[in-house]
């Protein structure tokens, strides 16, 4: 019998344990402290996982950046040959292909249309060239308002990239009037069609 109280014994501990933990939660802290507890052990938990590590990223890549700083001369010695043709190759992969041409001239002219511009004839041409860039100079005799000529290179501008403005010569008729004969040139940059 002596031998099963003791047995009995630490199964009646753990059980006490267990009551007094249940009093003090339920009773003493309520749903409010439980809510309390859930949100810092979440928390620190957060802590620990997340913030910890990416703070000690965050210090490990200021220290790079300010070697970085510390010496320039060192890091343009370091660069090798095949960064130039690294650099060439995503310049040329950037540029739209040849077959694209007549979309990006009709978006020009697109452009032109919803900003209500008058467009009397479109001219371009393209310089033969033996580098691996092609440049289509388009020329565009437009009529509109000054603000609309102005939105109008905006907007061709910001939606083509690989476009550059060249030219640009504007000229009223008559002092009264509000429309603007322009002339504008672009050059449409392109990569050859492989």
């Amino acid at each position: 019998m002596e031998s099963l109280n003791l047995a009995l014994r630490p199964n009646h501990l753990i059980q006490v344990f267990k009551y007094k933990l249940r009093q003090l939660f339920w009773q003493r802290l309520g749903w409010q402290g439980l809510v309390g507890l859930a949100l810092i052990i979440g928390s620190l938990s957060y802590l620990i996982i997340f913030a910890q590590p990416k703070a000690q990223q965050l210090q490990q890549l200021q220290m790079k950046m300010t070697a970085v700083n510390a010496s320039p001369k060192q890091n343009i010695s370091n660069r090798n040959s095949n960064d130039a043709s690294d650099i060439a190759r995503i310049f040329y992969d950037v540029l739209p292909t040849q077959t694209e041409a007549n979309s990006k001239i009709s978006e020009i002219l697109r452009v032109a249309t919803d900003n209500g511009l008058v467009i009397n004839k479109v001219e371009y041409e393209q310089p033969l060239s033996a580098s691996p860039l092609i440049q289509y100079q388009i020329k565009l005799p437009l009529t509109g308002s000054y603000m609309q000529i102005r939105q109008f290179i905006n907007q061709v501008l910001n939606t083509l990239p690989s476009i550059a403005l060249n030219d640009i010569s504007l000229k009223r008729e008559d002092i009264v009037t509000d429309l603007v004969d322009a002339q504008i040139q672009f050059t449409l940059y392109l990569q050859k069609a492989q």
